[in-house]
């Protein structure tokens, strides 16, 4: 995995906490860092939109995925998922999974463009309010 410059990581803040009510603080960034790959766009040397993604056995999780404001309805978001779709296909995977709060109705309008279905619903998965969370896949 190629690393993350300390500039890319202050974008990549940036845009999740222009994107999300509850955002990635430094240290919580830092530890999804180790534990998932990061796929970045960028456009004039500055990080456009991140995604936060594992290879489980048979499947990938997409764990967050943000786009800068400035650079939103562009295509960057679908290039990226794209891009993941790339990475199943090149390992025989086939699933992929997103997680989305129930009350994202345009992250979860974007997965279904995408080919995802909601498959189930956890409740209390996410803080601080205890929000449900929609599992969504996608079959290749």
């Amino acid at each position: 995995m190629k690393k993350i410059s300390t500039q890319e990581f202050e974008e990549i803040l940036k845009i999740d906490k222009e994107s999300f009510s509850y955002n990635y603080d430094q240290e919580r960034m830092k530890e999804a860092l180790k534990y998932y790959q990061c796929l970045k766009i960028k456009s004039k040397d500055k990080v456009a939109s991140f995604l936060l993604y594992k290879f489980e056995i048979g499947k990938i999780f997409i764990r967050r995925i943000a786009v800068s404001p400035k650079f939103r309805r562009k295509g960057f978001g679908q290039k990226m998922v794209e891009m993941i779709f790339q990475k199943a296909r090149k390992r025989k995977l086939s699933t992929i999974y997103a997680f989305s709060r129930v009350s994202n109705v345009k992250g979860i309008e974007f997965f279904k463009k995408m080919g995802f279905q909601v498959k189930n619903r956890i409740e209390k998965y996410y803080p601080p309010n205890d929000e449900s969370a929609f599992i969504l896949e996608k079959k290749l």
